[in-house]
């Protein structure tokens, strides 16, 4: 191509590119002008379906001046189409799409009696030339060549998901259209199973994917589409795919981070722990300390440390804790807790039910699966930010008030009783500090408000309450009258 009918085409090509913004019923104008200009080669663009950036109702015409095209004697001449692609001579990439499928390309195209296309199996090359009759290149309205978009159809993946009793539903349970299938990953930041392509179940989580019902071939990487040419159709036809995929009941989730478990508290999901956490400056959930957890905790020898809990009651909950009742069908295993503090910020029992508190749990249900668990170095803080705690301090007397409240009613479960399948708790390293809002009430057992303030009586713990625990490994803490 020389240098002039180079200069020609892209002048004529920029002149097309302000048109792919019309619509077709507003071209009779645009093609009248190009017409009087000596623009009558056209070369049309038939999206077949599809659109061109992004955009509804746009068409694509290039047009070239028939004195400028390359003449090859005999009547005949001939242009290079340039792919609608090519943002070095367009400025900007006429780009193609379609919903669910792949571009394949653009074919040659005949133009039927009735206006309407046939594609045919001739994909064209862009940067050969085209050859035409010059003769029949008066109308710019009427293309020498048409070249449609042909488009392969994304996959259709049919999901059947196994039931309960193992088998496989004989209909797919839900199917989606996508270029690929990608397994589904761990978010490890998160904490969350990022599900990509495969469905998603209510309180269910996906385990493994087969290509059989007998489930002897796992897959265990992203699955491509697949489709192939019909040559008697002349189209592109796409099989299907089945997968078999199995779900484990439960939301579960794969923590890395106590961020992601906080993020992720529910009362009944459940954890499979990888690494040990670090609480520090964090805050427990009160979804965990005030409410009955019925989830699971698979700790795989990790460890919690330096977990800080605050919990004011509210006289619409009963049992307080790190968990606040562990449920009769919650499993907690293979995890240690160590340097833990729980503060209960003030106590309101003026709906007259008994309350539970302790460092692990208030209270936990028979049936309840504690495996391995042990809780160290860990404090149970009752801190008077309301003010009704102690009212007396200065003479050391406890109030009935306060009497009141704590006898026969609030519980300090320091250690558990084992369930009926015989797992157990470890409670090494418990203890039991009061507090006020900003100073220490009891120091190592001692009370020590006025510290070196002469007439001040100082008693221990054990001089100021009473300490019983029942057979079920509850511990109840009395003032001393």
């Amino acid at each position: 191509m020389n240098k002039k009918v180079l200069v020609t085409i892209v002048i004529a090509l920029c002149m097309i590119v302000a048109l792919t913004v019309v619509s077709c019923n507003q071209w009779d104008t645009p093609y009248k002008q190009l017409n009087k200009d000596g623009n009558t080669v056209s070369v049309k663009y038939n999206i077949n379906g599809g659109v061109f950036l992004e955009t509804p109702d746009v068409t694509l015409v290039d047009v070239f001046n028939l004195v400028n095209a390359k003449s090859l004697g005999g009547g005949k001449k001939s242009i290079v189409p340039i792919d609608p692609a090519n943002e070095d001579v367009r400025g900007t990439a006429q780009t193609v799409s379609r919903t669910n499928h792949f571009f394949a390309g653009w074919y040659v195209t005949n133009v039927n009696a009735d206006g309407s296309y046939t594609i045919t199996s001739q994909k064209w090359n862009f940067g050969d030339s085209f050859v035409f009759e010059a003769s029949k290149a008066k109308e710019a309205e009427k293309p020498v060549l048409v070249l449609s978009a042909r488009w392969i159809p994304f996959t259709t993946f049919n999901f059947y998901k196994q039931n309960e009793d193992g088998s496989f539903p004989q209909a797919p349970t839900t199917s989606v259209v996508a270029e690929k299938l990608e397994l589904p990953v761990w978010n490890e930041s998160t904490g969350a199973l990022r599900y990509n392509q495969y469905p998603k179940f209510d309180d269910w989580t996906f385990e493994e994917a087969f290509s059989s019902s007998d489930m002897s071939e796992k897959i265990t990487e992203t699955l491509q589409g697949e489709s192939y040419f019909d040559e008697i159709l002349n189209d592109f036809i796409t099989k299907s795919i089945n997968v078999y995929v199995t779900y484990k009941k439960g939301t579960w989730y794969k923590i890395h981070n106590a961020s992601s478990f906080i993020n992720n508290a529910s009362s009944s999901a459940i954890y499979d722990i990888q690494a040990d956490l670090d609480f520090e400056g964090a805050i427990w959930p009160a979804t965990f300390s005030s409410n009955t957890f019925n989830g699971k905790i698979y700790g795989n020898n990790h460890t919690f440390s330096n977990i800080s809990a605050l919990q004011y009651s509210d006289n619409t909950k009963l049992s307080y804790g790190l968990f606040g009742i562990v449920g009769s069908t919650a499993l907690i295993k293979d995890l240690t807790f160590t340097n833990v503090s729980f503060t209960i910020g003030g106590l309101d029992n003026s709906n007259g039910n008994p309350s539970y508190y302790g460092i692990f749990a208030g209270k936990i249900e028979n049936g309840a699966q504690l495996q391995s668990v042990t809780l160290s170095n860990a404090k149970l803080l009752l801190n008077s930010a309301k003010g009704y705690m102690f009212d007396m301090l200065d003479t050391i007397s406890v109030s009935q008030k306060y009497k009141n409240l704590i006898e026969g009613k609030y519980n300090i479960n320091l250690s558990v009783y084992e369930n009926n399948s015989s797992s157990n708790i470890t409670t090494s390293g418990l203890s039991v500090a009061f507090t006020e809002p900003d100073e220490k009430v009891f120091v190592n057992g001692i009370y020590d408000k006025y510290n070196n303030t002469p007439g001040v009586v100082k008693k221990s713990v054990s001089e100021l309450f009473t300490f019983t625990t029942d057979p079920a490994g509850n511990v109840t803490i009395t003032p001393v009258a």
